[in-house]
């Protein structure tokens, strides 16, 4: 969460009418706060791809008071924000109310990779991947995002097509998204098991925002995490993000714009009401 304080004394202080001026602060501050979170938004869009639509969700706006305009991020995604440094995600990802307990006492949960996505929510080694789906499947003749239906025109729903592609795409660098293994092998977790292995082809049922029936069609592999996987050099681990601190360029943005756009406006409104 950031505030950010508009010193308006010099304008309280320059005009004559305080009462017309405070109404008029008023309004600005509710036309700037949404012009500030307008701009979070443009700038996530830009920096961000695939944790930029957690960062929007995770975004809100609301007056505290007549004074006071609020913009917020969740707790859960203020990481995005303030960087991550590299850590092991097993013990966060076993802690998931999802999260299950084996028949031998250990516990796992198993962990979805979603691969049909847009353009802008894929980093690049994420849309090499997607790319590799897309090509094989066309080889196969499978459709990559039309819903395929039964003869009688109704929805196929669950698992439609299963692939296995172990050859792509190939490790071009040792970095985030090209996995084990040395260059020029396929990219792979650490066991050695292919990144692209178990794809699932699904379709399912689903609610949208109006209340009124989809069908959402997913490409997915799943991998499981177990606690099993402590002792296992290199299983979970998190390299780290860079942190993207859009909340504290914001607040720089919307004192700047108040300072050069909105205040002089302001000055210049009242003023002239009063000739």
């Amino acid at each position: 969460m950031f505030q950010v304080s508009i010193d308006a004394s010099g304008l309280l202080s320059l005009l004559e009418t305080p009462r017309a001026v405070r109404k008029a602060i008023k309004q600005a501050g509710m036309i700037l706060s949404a012009q500030t979170r307008e701009h979070i938004v443009e700038e996530a869009n830009r920096k961000l791809k695939s944790r930029r639509q957690m960062y929007i969700d995770g975004l809100s706006a609301y007056q505290e008071n007549d004074h006071t305009w609020i913009i917020s991020l969740d707790a859960s995604v203020r990481w995005i924000d303030d960087g991550l440094k590299p850590h092991n995600m097993l013990d966060d990802l076993l802690k998931s109310p999802k999260a299950k307990r084996a028949k031998d006492g250990s516990e796992y949960i198993v962990i979805p990779f979603q691969h049909k996505k847009g353009k802008t929510q894929m980093t690049q080694a994420q849309a090499t991947l997607t790319a590799t789906i897309k090509a094989e499947m066309q080889k196969m003749g499978i459709p990559y995002g039309k819903i395929e239906t039964h003869s009688d025109g109704s929805p196929r729903i669950g698992v439609i097509h299963e692939l296995d592609i172990t050859k792509l795409p190939l490790k071009s660098w040792d970095g985030p998204g090209q996995g084990h293994g040395p260059i020029g092998d396929v990219r792979q977790g650490p066991t050695g098991i292919p990144f692209l292995q178990g794809v699932q082809v699904r379709q399912r049922k689903a609610l949208d925002k109006r209340g009124n029936e989809q069908i959402l069609r997913e490409i997915m592999t799943f991998r499981v995490a177990s606690s099993k996987h402590r002792e296992q050099k290199g299983r979970w681990d998190h390299p780290g993000t860079a942190p993207v601190p859009l909340l504290e360029e914001a607040s720089k943005w919307a004192v700047d714009h108040w300072k050069n756009e909105v205040q002089p406006k302001l000055f210049d409104m009242n003023k002239a009401d009063l000739k």
